[in-house]
Parts: structure tokens; sequence; C-alpha cells
């Protein structure tokens, strides 16, 4: 089973240049920042799936940028998110299918368009060089809580988790199962629906969302699926072939990097709460939540963005230099993300060789370390510093200034760990509003419902800075989930009727009003205040 799901890929196309405050020893070199501020990107990789064999084909979009572009004299070139019109889909499985299906407009509410996509002085071709069939996704296109989402749930994937829950419900028949029938895409659209759906509205069993009783009245589930379904799907919700974990443990399970973070970056531990039997099963004293599955998470500290992150599966694995050390050179990669970003991290990453080999690849750290272990951190680039806040804390910096003297002091405005630090924690927060999760004897299920809520949570802020990118309000993220589970079922929005006003000419309660006027008119066969009123106005 495949446990390595990566939110990024390898997309270096930087906007702006920052160049940071010099270490305090002036013989390290100051390593030039070209971490972007967040917008999306246009390189992307295709996943395209055969139906017949089930192969995976590989095609690169533009292609990434050569490691001159990251000189801060250069000038790089600007570009756009391609996508796929609807007169490009075709009939095999190939990249110009997978974009025309994710870019279908939903009835939704959220939209939003790019930050400071594609405005250089370079013209941008309309047709992709990757197919001759692309165009270019430009500022006058909208963004729909369904595209967000579809790209971290691309059709690809739909159709490989489709592909091997038949087979599973299939095997499960033979074997003397109850009765299956193959499903398509578009019901596990609708069977995420309700999922997403099912963080929005709690209630205590899958079956009391389909019962018909005063307290149980639940008209949406039924109208998306029928409750026997619903279950069965559930019972065979199947992600991988076991035959082919190993080659997917090769190529990762990678969707695409739209969302390029900010310059800080923290990482800390996530626990998926579960209770079954399952080796991969931690328990952890100083978390809310005490067993569960540990993942190891990298976030944008500033708006919570889940960047990276992998299932901790145990002593088993492989950690020459320590599971810290590891870790953390997992989940940050220059040659993913780029250089000059600042990581935070708390005292069980926090290493000097760790520091120093990040600071070698031009990402500065900054994490607190633990009072027996000070000495370590009064050499070379590394700086020890004493915060005293409500109780002293020890923290190690190699970006951070301190006073000239003996004595090493932080002034309190300049604490950024307490502020950057708490990335994940707050990206735990906003999952766990409308948290999807539910109890499931299937251990992997598990993991899928939780990817379902970071991809949610990750299109949200997608949405948020898209919206704030042309001065539109955001929505919130109970109504960016409402309007994501209606386009994912496909029903279109019922918009509440017209508040009801004070007819002009009669004074009663109408909810007709004159579009023309703007005047509140009763329409009634025994009351036509409409005509009468324009009559005596002469507007006839």
């Amino acid at each position: 089973m495949l446990l390595h799901f990566r939110l990024s890929q390898d997309s270096r196309l930087p906007n702006k240049i920052w160049y940071l405050p010099p270490l305090i020893n002036s013989s390290t070199p100051e390593p030039s920042c070209t971490a972007e501020i967040p917008r999306l990107v246009a390189s992307r990789t295709w996943s395209s799936i055969d139906a017949t064999n089930g192969d995976t084909t590989t095609t690169t979009g533009p292609s990434a940028d050569t490691d001159e572009n990251w000189n801060p004299e250069f000038s790089p070139e600007q570009r756009k998110r391609p996508w796929q019109s609807s007169s490009s889909a075709s009939a095999s499985s190939s990249p110009s299918e997978s974009a025309s299906a994710t870019r279908g407009r939903g009835k939704g509410k959220a939209r939003g368009r790019g930050n400071g996509r594609g405005r250089g002085s370079q013209s941008v071709p309309a047709v992709s060089p990757s197919t001759s069939q692309e165009r270019w996704h430009n500022v006058e296109d909208d963004d729909t809580a369904l595209q967000l989402f579809q790209l971290f749930f691309a059709m690809s994937v739909l159709q490989i988790i489709v592909q091997h829950t038949n087979a599973y419900g299939a095997k499960n028949q033979q074997e003397g199962g109850k009765p299956w029938n193959n499903i398509l895409v578009e019901d596990l659209k609708s069977y995420l629906a309700l999922i997403v759906y099912m963080g929005l509205v709690n209630v205590s069993a899958f079956t009391d969302y389909w019962r018909r009783s005063q307290i149980y009245s639940v008209p949406l589930p039924a109208e998306i699926m029928s409750c026997r379904k619903f279950i069965t799907i559930t019972n065979a919700l199947y992600l991988s072939n076991p035959q082919d974990d190993e080659e997917n443990e090769k190529d990762a399970c990678r969707t695409f990097f739209y969302f390029h973070p900010n310059q800080n970056i923290s990482i800390d531990e996530r626990m998926v709460a579960s209770k079954a039997r399952s080796g991969l099963k931690q328990y952890m004293k100083n978390k809310s939540t005490k067993w569960g599955y540990k993942l190891f998470v990298l976030t944008d500290s500033l708006c919570d963005y889940t960047c990276e992150f992998f299932v901790y599966e145990g002593k088993s694995m492989p950690s020459p230099n320590g599971l810290s050390y590891e870790s953390v050179m997992a989940l940050v990669d220059e040659m993913m993300l780029g250089t000059g970003y600042k990581l935070y991290i708390d005292n069980f990453y926090t290493s000097p060789k760790l520091f120093r080999d990040r600071l070698f690849k031009k990402i500065w750290a900054c994490g607190t370390i633990s009072q027996r272990s000070m000495l370590w951190f009064r050499e070379d680039e590394l700086l020890f510093v004493e915060w005293k806040d409500t109780r002293e804390v020890l923290m190690c910096s190699t970006f951070h200034k301190a006073y000239e003297g003996n004595t090493v002091q932080r002034r309190v405005k300049d604490n950024d760990g307490q502020w950057f630090m708490g990335g994940v924690d707050l990206s735990d927060a906003l999952i766990g509003f409308y948290n999807v999760l539910h109890k499931t004897q299937k251990w992997y299920q598990t993991f899928f419902y939780h990817f379902v809520d970071i991809a949610v949570v990750n299109a949200f802020i997608l949405h948020q800075h898209l919206a704030r990118a042309i001065k539109e309000k955001p929505l919130t993220q109970k109504a960016f989930r409402e309007t994501l589970v209606l386009e994912l079922a496909g029903l279109e929005s019922r918009k509440a009727a017209p508040q009801a006003s004070n007819c002009r000419l009669c004074h009663q309660k109408t909810p007709v009003m004159c579009a023309t006027c703007e005047v509140p008119l009763c329409f009634l066969p025994k009351r036509d205040c409409f005509n009468d009123w324009h009559k005596q106005s002469g507007k006839y």
C-alpha cells in the first residue's frame, strides 16, 4: 500500500527575489532567497492512464527552468497555468482528457483569478508547447471549488480508485460476498460529495442521513446516492493494486505543485485518529489525539497550506542519521521548493548537522533545543539564543542576529519562532472544523479520508488567495465546502426565494419586483398591481 502522498511537483519559476539579513558571523556566505510570493505556477506533470492495461504514461508540460534562472540578476519569463478546453477531449486517456475533465465550469461561487500569473514583459503563446490543443488559463477565467479540488484529486486519480474498487468488489463477489455492480467516476465523485457533506452535517450513523423521520429529515444525501450504494462503495473502496505497490513506491503518488509557499515554513507531527489494529498506529502523549497514525507534515506558516507530508511507518523505516534528520531532509527538498526559506522546527528535529546541511543548501533554520544540548551550538554559523517568556526557551538559529557582547539576547518583537512554528497546528485546526474522517476498520480508508480533508483545505486556501488577488471577498470554509458538495454531485445551487416586500400600489406583501423600475408589485390574477401601477405611471 502506498503511504507517501506528495502534494507538490518541481516547479521553479521565481517571481520576486528577496535578500535576507546576513548572519552575525561574517565568514558565512549569505544565501540569496528565491522563495516566491504565494502564487499559482505553470509547470505540471500529466499522468494518463491507459484504460486497457492500466499503464501510466507521463508527459511534462512547460519545461522547468534551468539553474541559471535562480540567479538574482536573471529575469525569468512569466508563465501561466495551462488548462484544457472541452473540445480537446478524446476517447482515450491523455493529458488533454485529464485537463478537460477537471476544467468544467461548476455552478458554485468559488471563483478566483491567479495572483501574479503571466504579467511579464515577454509574450505567452496561446498554446502550450507541451500539447498542440492546450490553451492557457488566463486571468479572465474563473476557478470553481471543484476545479481547485481537482488539482489534488485529478481525474487520473479518480480513475485509478474506480479501477481498483471495481476489481476489489468483483473479487469479493467471487469469494461469496455480496453482488457487485461496477461504479463509474461520476459515482465516485458523488461519493466524495457525500463524505464532504458528512463533515458539515454530523449524525451518529450513516443510515441516519437517509432516514425519513421528523428528527432526521435530510433530503440531500438521497438526491445524490442511495444508502445501499453508499455503504457498498464504502465496503469495497480500494486505493491500489497490491501487485503495483512496489512500482508505486518508486514513483510515489504525486499531484501538482500549484502553490508556492511563503518564505516561512514549519515542520511538525500530525496525528490522524484511529483505533484500528494496525502496526502503523502510534501513541503520542503530548498530542490531543493520543492514538492514531503519525504524519510528518511541512506547512506554510502564514496560510497553513499543506505542502508535503509522509506517513511514519514505525521503526522499520531506514534512518541512518536519525528519524528527525531524515524527516526534515525528506520534506524540505530544495530541488522542488527552491532555496531561501526560513524553516521553523521544535527540539525533536533540531541538531547541528541538520542546521549546517540545510544552510549549505541555502535554507535557513530556527528551532528550540533542550538545555542539556546548548553547548553544541556555540560555534561556527550556529547562534544560541535564550528567549525569556513565561519560562526560559533555548533556541538555535542560522539567520537571526544577536547583540555584540558576552550575553546573547533576543528582543521581544523578534521572537519569530513563536509566530511561525504553529503552521501544522493551524492546518490541523482548519481540517478539524469539518473533518470528513469517520470510523472504519480498514486502515487505508482512514488515510483516504484524511487525504480528502487535505485536498479540500488546500483548495480552500488557493481560493482565498485567488479571490484576494482580484479584490473579491473569499468564501468561508463552510460555504466553500457547501459549494464543492453541489459541484461534485452535479447539483445546481438552489437560490433562496426573494424576500417579500410591500407592494407599491396596495401595500401588501409580494415577492415580485419589476426589474426595470425596481419597484415591488403584486402580480396575481385577482390583484394585478403590476400592470395597474405601470398604466397609472404612464409606463405603458
